[in-house]
């Protein structure tokens, strides 16, 4: 078993992605959606079986609740 955590910058502000929403997934299968704390972590609660996963982040949301202005479709909606 192995554990996953993940943490995110924001380096247009130079400080965490605080509650950028992301998902942990295996295959199409949703095993976590939430966000990343204050400090801009996720830690994975349960340990993890050998596989393959992926980790999608919803940036364009989160750039959005921080009023920034993105292009119309965004460059990254979802980064995964």
């Amino acid at each position: 078993m192995s554990s996953l955590s993940t943490h995110v910058l924001d380096t247009t502000l130079g400080a965490p992605a605080t509650g950028l929403a992301l998902r942990l997934l295996a295959g199409d299968t949703v095993l976590y959606s939430v966000e990343t704390d204050a400090g801009g972590r996720w830690r994975c609660p349960t340990d993890l079986a050998p596989g393959r996963y992926r980790l999608e982040f919803a940036t364009a949301a989160y750039f959005t609740a921080k009023g920034v202005t993105l292009a119309t479709p965004p460059f990254f909606d979802t980064i995964g």
